[in-house]
């Protein structure tokens, strides 16, 4: 307990040092209703699965595998380097920007259950970006065979 603790007053990236007052706001939540809201506007809505698994090739856990269209596949791995630490919070501001995440534009993340998406908005937060989890993640939206569901690398 004592190792989460410490991590929770103050992680040092470098640089750059995520005090836990921007860990709390970091770890915003969204909902069913405002993920649509977000899609529907110029914003970014991040996959923080494998990418099998956001494609529809694998799904362990859920009805349905594949993603919520207009996703845009962002995995946790690749937020780390070969130590499994976070990558520099240069490196991470790049990625997510390649990835959508403009100046301006609001940032959503969710993943099987909420886990990795956690990560995700960490990762984000280190690399500078405000960002929200949709706590359900694709278990909730799967969990309904109304809403839509897109299979394939591409977001639509």
């Amino acid at each position: 307990m004592t190792r989460y603790a410490a991590f929770l007053r103050g992680v040092n990236l470098g640089k750059r040092t995520v005090k836990s007052a921007e860990l709390k706001a970091a770890f915003e939540a969204m909902g069913f209703t405002q993920v649509k809201t977000l899609l529907a506007s110029s914003n970014v809505l991040f996959d923080a699965r494998a990418g099998e698994r956001y494609r529809g090739e694998v799904e362990p856990i859920d009805r349905v595998g594949g993603h919520i269209p207009g996703a845009v596949s962002a995995p946790t791995n690749e937020n780390v380097g070969a130590d499994g630490r976070f990558l520099p919070a240069e490196e991470l501001a790049e990625r997510f920007k390649s990835l959508g995440a403009t100046d301006g534009s609001e940032v959503g993340v969710y993943c099987g259950s909420g886990v990795s998406g956690a990560h995700e908005v960490l990762a984000l937060a280190v690399a500078g970006i405000d960002s929200a989890l949709y706590v359900g993640s694709w278990s909730e939206w799967s969990s309904d065979p109304s809403r839509p569901v897109a299979v394939g690398p591409d977001p639509q």
